[in-house]
């Protein structure tokens, strides 16, 4: 059995949660990040490392919605945010 992927927010990115959600700014970039309330759940979820399903079950439990619903949604978000270095992988 291989190894569960972890992600985890990079520790270079400065975060701060505002009364409109999320607002990510990048080290050494001119321009910042705004992320809408769920964006900003499952960055607030990856304070800690943690894996794809455990992501879904979180958001699972806080917006009552199936898991078969937001997989799609949390697989692109991961997708998009490493390959931005937002997040990275560890296990």
């Amino acid at each position: 059995m291989g190894v569960l992927k972890r992600y985890q927010q990079n520790p270079s990115v400065y975060s701060k949660r505002t009364s409109t959600g999320w607002i990510l700014l990048e080290e050494n970039r001119k321009y910042f990040r705004e992320l809408n309330d769920t964006a900003g759940f499952i960055w607030e979820v990856l304070r800690k490392p943690a894996t794809r399903k455990e992501i879904i079950h979180k958001l699972e439990a806080v917006y009552d919605v199936s898991s078969e619903e937001i997989e799609q949604d949390v697989s692109d978000f991961l997708h998009a945010y490493c390959k931005e270095k937002l997040i990275y992988e560890t296990t």
